[in-house]
């Protein structure tokens, strides 16, 4: 970063009073004491370049001791001095290097001596401690930095958050550049330590926390049931989570031994309720409770029985989906019926049932249109059996027995001829109608062509064969 105007003239303060010692006299008529920019006041300018440590710590404790504000923010980062002090300063070289930790913990303690806010936080909400943690250049401890402070500053789960974060980060750092970092040796002995102030700042008694959460569950899981732990299946898991978390975080002890007994005890018992409900639904599935119990034992991350509920609904999907399929390849009435009554109790009932009629509606068409065909067929065994010398008059002369004995032989025969030819003629029309029924059936697959011709007898082929071809 260039030198601003600010910096400039901390550069020339130096250069002038290099030799002498600095007084609140010659601060005030040689600096402009409230002078600020956009990266920060004139404490800021004083730590972000190289200057003699010793002039540096007088000079920034007669600016407090002037009024400067140790709280003061930049507005590009939100840093404040001492945030900017934990990342370095740049040498004559060019180069970002760290302040010594002695000479941090003495500015530090100035600054809180004159009412530095130790949880001042910068623009990404991070606290000095933060960047302490966060600074690649700072060598020194965060236990120094905490001591400094004395209390003032809280270690929550929040810094926890962040030291984890910028221990992955300063990890993954070495594996890409395949070079020790100072920076992730320093943050893996810093863990002990941060977590030790993490319990004095937040006052935790783990072992008070187990027993409380081992009293209210220890009376539940006395009498568990799958009823119970269904609707509370949540509350449990996160409650569980808890415990193990804690006794993870809890010194060795006798009673943290026992805790993980019954920690262990719980988990087992929460397997036994829904071992016995799997096989309970195993012996007679249905949909809703496999969903959920699958939602359940996923919820909790108890594999072996994830993997055997996935089965039991694979199998179950397999057979509804059989039985989908059966209901659409019934080909008579009775199997309809056997079938109905055979899935009544099935939870898709209403769906095969909707099917099954369709089937069975499709069935009685067919066997209408049988029983048509067998009237047509009936029709034309009448005709056929037909007698023209009983009929001719009967159906052609009401006046029968004058007609004989008026009519010539010839006129006779010709009257005759054309009965025949009327018989004929309603033969062929009764073939055309049963050919059209039988053909609806061809049609339709039940019959091939081959069927039509064994249904019609003898006669009715030698008529077929005598007629024009109805294809």
């Amino acid at each position: 970063m260039a030198k601003t105007k600010l910096n400039d003239e901390i550069d020339n303060f130096f250069s002038k009073y290099k030799n002498q010692s600095i007084t609140k006299d010659i601060v005030s008529k040689s600096l402009n004491i409230k002078a600020v920019n956009e990266y920060g006041s004139i404490l800021h300018a004083i730590v972000n370049y190289e200057y003699p440590q010793k002039s540096v710590l007088e000079l920034i404790e007669i600016l407090l001791d002037l009024g400067v504000d140790p709280n003061y923010k930049a507005k590009l980062t939100g840093y404040t001095f001492i945030h900017l002090m934990f990342y370095g300063y740049t040498n004559s070289e060019g180069e970002d290097i760290s302040y010594s930790e002695d000479f941090i913990l003495k500015v530090l303690k100035l600054a809180t001596s004159h009412g530095f806010d130790a949880n001042s936080v910068d623009n990404d909400k991070d606290t000095i401690v933060m960047a302490a943690i966060a600074s690649e250049v700072y060598t020194g401890s965060i236990e120094g930095i905490l001591n400094a402070l004395n209390g003032k500053y809280k270690v929550d789960e929040k810094l926890l958050k962040f030291y984890d974060e910028q221990l992955n980060a300063s990890e993954s750092y070495e594996d890409e550049t395949k070079v020790k970092s100072p920076w992730h040796t320093r943050l893996q002995e810093e863990r002990d330590t941060i977590f030790k102030y993490y319990e004095q700042a937040s006052d935790i008694d783990y072992n008070q926390k187990i027993k409380s959460i081992l009293d209210k569950l220890s009376p539940l899981f006395k009498n568990l049931n799958y009823q119970w732990l269904k609707n509370n299946y949540e509350s449990i898991k996160n409650q569980l989570l808890e415990l193990d978390d804690l006794i993870i975080k809890a010194k060795p002890s006798n009673s943290i031994t026992n805790a993980k007994k019954q920690f262990t005890s719980f988990n087992e018992r929460i397997s036994a309720v829904l071992t016995k409900k799997i096989a309970t639904i195993k012996k007679a599935p249905d949909s809703s409770q496999i969903a959920e119990i699958l939602v359940i034992v996923t919820f909790l991350k108890l594999d072996n029985l994830i993997k055997q509920v996935t089965t039991i609904k694979g199998d179950y999907e397999s057979y509804l989906a059989s039985l989908h399929s059966k209901s659409q390849s019934l080909s008579t009435i009775n199997q309809c019926e056997e079938f109905l009554a055979e899935v009544q109790h099935s939870e898709i009932y209403d769906q095969l049932k909707k099917s099954v009629f369709a089937t069975k509606q499709h069935l009685e068409d067919i066997i209408e249109k049988y029983l048509k065909c067998y009237e047509e067929y009936e029709k034309l065994s009448d005709a056929l059996s037909l007698n023209s010398t009983e009929k001719f008059i009967r159906l052609d002369c009401p006046n029968a027995e004058e007609k004989i004995i008026l009519e010539k032989t010839e006129s006779l025969k010709e009257y005759n001829l054309k009965y025949h030819l009327l018989v004929r003629d309603y033969i062929s029309e009764a073939y055309f109608e049963i050919l059209k029924e039988f053909e609806t059936l061809i049609d339709m697959g039940y019959l091939t062509r081959d069927d039509l011709v064994t249904c019609l007898d003898k006669s009715l082929k030698l008529i077929a064969d005598g007629r024009p071809n109805h294809e």
